[in-house]
């Protein structure tokens, strides 16, 4: 992987493998994912939680970013009420509290990025948060295009509205292909043709692929990896080493 991607992408409770990155020359996006609860964001304790995000980016200095919990406009990780104009301002107070923390204890620290999507293709969240005042708290806004039905072109209206709506650099920390869905062509090309299209935009920082690995060794159900479980490459990978390296793709 350090052979082919400038920048990687986990959550905290991975944080120990930064180092290691690090000496590979890769960069590091460390989610902060949660820990998500169905009672919300505003349920977090967050003089604890900014605390512990000090204290984890104080020893892994050199990260790439800070990524403010998982995907928190999504009912599957903070509950019924996520994305409402309560949890908006519950986020932007947590936003604010990190920034605040980061400049008096850390002086210099990466850009903190904050998840701007609402739908597959709305970023009524984001608009959310904007009209709540998260602007100067933040460095950069996140998006997960996934694409619709999981095969063909990600929606990059939702990459361009982010931008239009924040004027800061787009990270889009997840866009995957499950080949239990689409081929594993579809999943190449879908690799190559957005990277080559983000490239071209001159406003996204950078772009990780959901995943490196298949969870399970089944092929039809959560096959997201561009590798099987058992470590078999696809042709994802090709793509993805290809559209790195700046080369024609060969299995698309």
């Amino acid at each position: 992987v350090a052979g082919i991607v400038k920048t990687v992408r986990y959550e905290d409770g991975m944080v120990g493998e930064t180092p290691e990155w690090t000496k590979l020359g890769v960069k590091s996006i460390l989610n902060f994912a949660g820990p998500s609860s169905s009672s919300g964001i505003k349920s977090l304790n967050v003089a604890s939680w900014v605390a512990n995000a000090v204290s984890v980016v104080k020893a892994n200095p050199g990260l790439a970013a800070v990524e403010i919990l998982n995907e928190p406009s999504q009912s599957v990780w903070w509950g019924s009420e996520a994305g409402s104009a309560t949890e908006a301002k519950a986020y932007v107070k947590l936003v604010e509290a990190v920034h605040t923390a980061f400049a008096k204890e850390l002086g210099s620290y990466p850009p903190i990025i904050v998840y701007v999507q609402s739908t597959a293709t709305g970023i009524e969240w984001g608009e959310k948060l904007w009209a709540d005042g998260i602007a100067p708290y933040v460095n950069g806004v996140v998006v997960h295009p996934y694409p619709n039905g999981g095969r063909g072109e990600p929606e990059r209206s939702v990459v361009e509205k982010a931008h239009t709506l924040s004027g800061l650099p787009v990270w889009t920390t997840e866009v995957g292909w499950n080949t239990g869905q689409a081929t594993e062509v579809e999943q190449a090309a879908g690799i190559y043709n957005f990277t080559e299209w983000e490239r071209s935009t001159g406003y996204v920082a950078a772009s990780t692929v959901f995943n490196f690995r298949d969870y399970t060794e089944s092929l039809t159900s959560e096959a997201w990896g561009v590798e099987t479980h058992s470590g078999t490459k696809k042709k994802g990978w090709t793509a993805l080493k290809e559209v790195a390296a700046k080369e024609s793709c060969t299995v698309c």
